[in-house]
C-alpha cells in the first residue's frame, strides 16, 4: 500500500481537515493536563519531515499503542498551536506489514548521498601527508564502515535522519578546510585538522542503526561512539606497518577531545589547536541543524512565527523571515506589514484609521516627519506661518508635541566638546575638589561656593556637618600634626604624662633635647 498523505502535505491543509494516514512515532509522552487528565504528547515523522500532535484523554492502551518506534495508522485532524502545525490525533492503531512502505518512513538527508560521498572522498584524497591521507581512506573503504555512509549522525538532537552521518561529516569536514585557508599553514596545520574532522565521528558506524526511528545499539549505549572510534584507529593503524606512531596519537585526540568538554563526554579536554578549531565547528554544525529542523517543524517554514518550548534552548525560538523573497507571510493575510505601517502611523499621529490616499508613508512616520491635522478648534495656520518644526507632530485633539527625532546632519555632525559638568558635578555643600588644581593661569578652583548645600536639619544633621565653603581639606602636614601633637593644657592634671621610652632615669630623654607638644584639641581614643 502506498502511502498517500505526508507530513508535508498536512501542514497545508486547512485548520479541522480530517485524514487518515500511517506515521511514525518518533516521540511519545504520557502527561497530564491541568484538571489532571491523561493526554500523548507525540512527535510523528515520516520521510518528509516531523510534526507535533496531542492525543487528548489518552488511555493506558494508547500509550501502548502510540509508543515511540511504533508504525500507526492515524486517524486525526489538522490544528495549529501559536501559529504552528499540529496534529490532533482521534484514533490510531498499529499498522501492519502490507499497509505501508518502510522507504515512506525513514527520513533522509535533504542532499543526494551519492554527491556527498564522492566529495568527502575527494576531500580525504587531498590531504598533502602521505600518512594521515592512507590512513583515513583505509577508515573510510573498511568493510566495516560502510554503514558510514546511510547512518544517522543522532538519534534526536542532530542529523537524526538516513545520511545524517555523511552530512555532519562532509560539513564539519569541508568548514575545517576553510578554516584551514583563512587561518594558514603558520596557526592550522590542514592536514591534521582535515583528517581529524573526517574521522571524528567514525565510531557512530556503530553506535547507531537507521531504523526508522534511529536507534542506539547495545554497543553504543555500552561504549559510545568515541571509544569505538579510538579502539577501531588502534586496529587499523597496526594493520599499517610502520605508521608513525605519534601521527596516530594526533588522529585519536582529535576523536578524544571533539567534544571540548568532560561533562559532555569527552575523556580529555583539546590539548592542540586544530582539536579546539575541530570542537566548535563540531558543535555549531550540530546545533545549526538541530535548532533548524526543530524550527522548520514547528512552524510549517514560515518566518516571524514562535515555536514551542525547546528543552536544550530552554527557550521558546522564533523563526526568522527570508528577507529576499519579500514580506513573510502569516497565517491571516499578506497584508501584514501594510497593517503595522498602519497602526504606527495612528499610534505617533493620534490619528484614526486612514484612507489610501490619506496613508502617511512609512518613512515619514518612522522620521517625524508625518504632521497630524491641526486641532479642530483652531483654524489651520498659514503656509510659512505657525507651522510646526521639522521632525515633530502634535496629537490631534490634545496639541502634544512629540519629541525631535535626529536628522541625519545631527547623527553625522562633528562631535561638539562635551562639557565639563557632565563628568564632574558640583560636590555637595560646596566641599573642595578632591583632585589637586593643576598650576597655572588655566586651574580649577578648590572651592565651590555655588553649590547647594543639601537640606540637613530636617534629619538632625548639625550644620556644621560639612565644611563651609571657604574652608579646604587639610593637607599631609596638617594630619601628621593632628596625630603627633597634644595641648598640654587640655590634658587633666591628675593624668601623668606618659613617659618617652627612650628616656632616661628622671623622664629625661638620653642623648637629647626635650620634645615640644603641640596644640591640637583634645581627642578621645584614635583619630580613625
Amino acid at each position: 500500500m502506498s502511502k498517500k498523505i505526508f507530513v508535508k502535505d498536512i501542514r497545508s491543509l486547512p485548520q479541522g481537515g480530517s485524514f487518515d494516514t500511517v506515521l511514525l512515532v518518533a516521540g511519545s509522552s504520557l502527561l497530564q493536563t491541568s484538571r489532571g487528565s491523561d493526554y500523548l504528547a507525540l512527535t510523528l515523522a515520516d520521510k518528509t519531515g516531523t510534526i507535533p500532535g496531542r492525543y487528548w484523554d489518552a488511555t493506558p492502551e494508547a500509550a501502548k499503542v502510540m509508543a515511540e518506534g511504533a508504525v500507526c495508522l492515524v486517524g486525526a485532524r489538522a490544528d495549529t498551536y501559536k501559529g504552528a502545525p499540529q496534529l490532533i490525533v482521534q484514533s490510531a492503531r498499529a499498522a501492519g506489514p502490507g499497509e505501508y512502505d518502510p522507504a515512506d518512513l525513514a527520513e533522509s538527508s535533504p542532499h543526494p548521498l551519492g554527491e556527498m560521498k564522492e566529495r568527502l572522498l575527494a576531500l580525504a584524497g587531498s590531504l598533502g601527508d602521505p600518512d594521515l591521507r592512507a590512513l583515513v581512506l583505509g577508515a573510510l573503504s573498511h568493510g566495516r564502515t560502510q554503514s558510514f555512509w546511510t547512518n544517522p549522525a543522532g538519534r534526536q538532537i542532530h542529523h537524526a535522519y538516513v545520511g545524517g552521518l555523511l552530512e555532519h561529516t562532509l560539513s564539519v569536514s569541508e568548514m575545517a578546510e576553510a578554516a584551514a585557508r583563512h587561518y594558514g599553514p603558520g596557526a592550522l596545520s590542514r592536514d591534521v585538522l582535515v583528517a581529524g574532522a573526517i574521522i571524528h565521528d567514525i565510531g557512530k558506524c556503530w553506535e547507531f542503526v537507521a531504523g526508522p526511528p534511529p536507534a542506539y545499539t547495545l554497543r553504543g549505549n555500552l561504549t559510545g561512539h568515541i571509544a569505538m572510534g579510538v579502539m577501531f584507529l588502534e586496529l587499523l593503524a597496526a594493520g599499517m606497518p610502520g605508521f608513525p606512531h605519534e601521527k596516530l596519537l594526533l588522529m585519536e585526540h582529535m576523536i578524544l577531545a571533539h567534544h571540548g568538554e568532560l561533562g559532555k563526554g569527552s575523556p580529555v579536554t583539546p590539548k592542540i589547536l586544530e582539536a579546539t578549531v575541530l570542537n566548535h565547528l563540531d558543535e555549531m554544525d550540530a546545533r545549526v541543524n538541530g535548532l533548524s529542523s526543530f524550527i522548520k517543524a514547528e512552524t510549517g517554514g514560515r518566518g516571524m512565527v514562535m515555536t514551542g518550548w525547546h528543552k536544550n534552548s530552554g527557550s521558546a525560538l522564533m523563526s526568522t523571515p527570508s528577507w529576499d523573497e519579500g514580506d513573510p507571510p502569516r497565517p491571516d493575510g499578506p497584508d501584514r506589514w501594510d497593517d503595522v505601517r498602519e497602526g504606527l502611523a495612528a499610534a505617533l499621529t493620534g490619528a484614526g484609521p486612514a484612507s489610501p490616499a490619506e496613508k502617511p508613508a512609512a518613512a515619514d512616520v518612522m522620521t517625524g516627519r508625518a504632521q497630524s491635522p491641526p486641532p479642530p478648534d483652531k483654524p489651520s495656520p498659514e503656509p510659512g506661518r505657525d507651522e510646526a518644526p521639522p521632525g515633530r507632530a502634535a496629537q490631534a485633539g490634545q496639541n502634544r508635541e512629540w519629541p525631535e527625532l535626529p536628522t541625519d546632519e545631527d547623527l553625522f555632525a562633528p562631535r561638539k566638546e562635551t562639557p565639563r559638568e557632565w563628568f564632574d558635578p558640583p560636590l555637595a555643600g560646596g566641599r573642595a575638589d578632591y583632585h589637586p588644581a593643576p598650576a597655572g593661569p588655566a586651574a580649577v578652583p578648590t572651592a565651590r561656593p555655588d553649590a547647594a548645600r543639601p537640606p540637613l536639619a530636617a534629619a538632625g544633621v548639625p550644620e556644621d556637618y560639612f565644611p563651609s565653603p571657604e574652608q579646604t581639606l587639610p593637607d599631609d602636614d596638617e594630619i601628621d600634626a593632628l596625630l603627633e601633637g597634644r595641648n598640654a593644657a587640655d590634658v587633666p592634671a591628675d593624668v601623668p604624662a606618659s613617659p618617652d621610652p627612650a628616656a632616661g632615669p628622671g623622664g629625661a630623654k638620653s642623648g637629647g633635647t626635650e620634645k615640644t607638644v603641640g596644640s591640637a584639641p583634645p581627642r578621645s581614643g584614635k583619630l580613625f
